[in-house]
């Protein structure tokens, strides 16, 4: 029933504005010193209020990230590769626990739990390294990370769920959250792209 409130909240507010002074959450990339590969971090996304209180309502929260290596030219740069994961986070109020699950290509996927929220927020903040993404070639480079952070209806989680090789029936009130999700749009948010320092290949 919170679930259901908390979507007719955002119906009667608007469906995509963002409070004011809400909006800390922020990216980060940066270089490992020997391998040049990229770490990624999200910061302060518990802190903006609607995603707190969508994951106390227990919906299911999809971050997806996309990471870009950058070559440096004298007249414009140019995107060398690409690489896009995603991670789910969600509470489960009978557990007394909070999970975050890690999807990308060709890779099972992991889950780690928490009884702690602050070890919760911990582990999400955490630098992650995105391995053998460095460059091949000798030149200047820059990596560049993008963010978008929403809530995932069922069809959308069922997808994940299939790519794990895991299945589940919704309950009736997973059913009616989604389709009030896919009624409002909401919640969803892209975040402020992270550049790195840029460093030189010999």
């Amino acid at each position: 029933m919170r679930r259901i409130l908390f979507l007719l909240a955002v119906v009667l507010v608007g469906a995509t504005d963002v409070a004011s002074g809400q909006a800390s959450a922020r990216v980060e990339v940066t270089v490992d010193s020997v391998r040049r590969d990229p770490k990624v971090r999200l910061h302060n996304l518990m802190e903006e209020s609607r995603w707190r209180e969508a994951l106390d309502d227990a919906f299911r929260i999809s971050i997806n990230w996309r990471v870009e290596l950058w070559r440096r030219q004298a007249l414009w740069s140019t995107k060398e590769r690409q690489f896009e994961f995603s991670v789910v986070i969600r509470r489960e109020p009978l557990l007394g626990q909070y999970f975050i699950t890690y999807f990308s290509a060709n890779r099972e996927p992991a889950t780690e739990s928490f009884r702690d929220f602050g070890d919760f927020v911990l582990q999400l903040e955490r630098a992650i390294p995105i391995n053998h993404m460095a460059p091949r070639t000798s030149g200047e480079f820059f990596y560049v990370a993008e963010v978008n952070v929403s809530a995932l209806d069922e069809e959308q989680f069922a997808e994940m769920q299939r790519f794990a090789g895991a299945g589940s029936e919704p309950s009736r009130g997973d059913a009616i959250s989604s389709f009030l999700l896919r009624l409002v749009g909401l919640p969803s948010q892209t975040l402020p792209s992270a550049r790195s320092a840029r460093f030189r290949i010999p």
